[in-house]
Parts: structure tokens; sequence; C-alpha cells
């Protein structure tokens, strides 16, 4: 992961497609594997909110890479 620009409101990263399967796949598990007590406190997000980032990632995954991870 590299930053590449940072402000106040927003942090723009180039990420490795083995980096977002990697986020993928904790997201996902934090939202379907796992029970989180308080999952909005903890986390900083709403589950649907969570969910809709999950779907961002995946979506801007190589075809290829989609396969590697969990759905």
């Amino acid at each position: 992961m590299k930053t590449l620009r940072k402000t106040n409101d927003q942090i723009d990263l180039r990420l490795t497609p083995s980096e977002i399967v990697m986020l993928c796949n904790a997201l996902n598990e934090v939202i379907n594997g796992i029970e989180v007590a308080e999952f909005e406190l903890r986390l900083g997000a709403s589950l649907s909110e969570a969910q809709a980032l999950l779907t961002e990632l995946r979506a801007v995954l190589p075809t290829s890479e989609v396969g590697e991870q969990t759905k």
C-alpha cells in the first residue's frame, strides 16, 4: 500500500489486488463469520456501510482475483 495524497477529508491510496483481497476477506469475516457485539461502535460503521464497502472493494478487483477471496 502506498499513500498518494492525504487531506483532512480524503486519503488516496494505491493498493495491490492482493491487499484488496486481504481487506475483503477481513471485512467478510467481520460481517458474516463472527458475531461482533456493538458492531457499529467497535467498527465505526454500520453493518450496511461495511457491506457497501465490501461490495465496492470487490468491484475493483480484476476478475481473476475475485475467485481467490471468500464470497
